[in-house]
């Protein structure tokens, strides 16, 4: 099963070698990496272009600015997995299995959506904390729809990042675009999604 990761890139160039080189070092390997430099005035255009360079599984894509709606809903044109991640430039995946756990749990569930949990990380600390405490992966005895929103609301889990979502591909031929020139796009993007 292939997932694209689409990474919007715009002034993170302290971070952008971090992020692509966490998705780079999974353990699973049928992986896409879509770099969408969104007009970013700093190194980071000829970053995404030596990963591109250097990587088959790398595709560089260089637009103009025009937000990070526009640079995800370019990403997701070039995308060709069955299955989307979107990974912001600044931030990275510290488990090398993440994917392969994400793969896993969809082949169990059949999900058209998988929603993820993450950590916060302290730069003055270095310390990473779990943003939902004592959370556990949903009950796969919860296979209908309304067990699973429950589920989800009941234990406050629902995070409308796009960040936090691994998306069958097919749902965004439906319409499911960012909107653009939206600040905190993806709050209104979850509610469709």
């Amino acid at each position: 099963m292939k997932v694209s990761v689409i990474i919007p890139v715009y002034c993170v160039e302290n971070y952008l070698s971090q992020c692509v080189d966490s998705v780079l070092n999974q353990s699973y390997d049928d992986i896409e990496i879509i770099l969408v430099n969104d007009g970013s005035p700093d190194s980071c255009p000829d970053i995404c272009d030596r990963y591109a360079e250097k990587y088959a599984n790398v595709i560089a894509v260089h637009k103009e600015n025009g937000g990070l709606s526009d640079a995800r809903n370019k990403g997701v044109e070039y995308a060709t997995g069955e299955y989307i991640l979107f990974l912001d430039g600044d931030d990275y995946w510290d488990d090398k299995d993440d994917i392969k756990k994400m793969i896993y749990r969809i082949k169990l569930t059949k999900a058209d959506v998988l929603n993820l949990s993450f950590k916060k990380y302290n730069d003055a600390t270095d310390e990473k904390s779990p943003y939902f405490e004592n959370v556990f992966d949903m009950p796969l005895e919860y296979v209908h729809r309304e067990e699973q929103f429950n589920y989800i609301t009941e234990n406050n889990l629902y995070i409308s990042s796009a960040c936090t979502k691994m998306i069958k591909r097919e749902l965004f031929s439906k319409g499911l675009s960012f909107e653009k020139g939206v600040y905190s796009e993806d709050v209104e993007w979850s509610a469709r999604l």
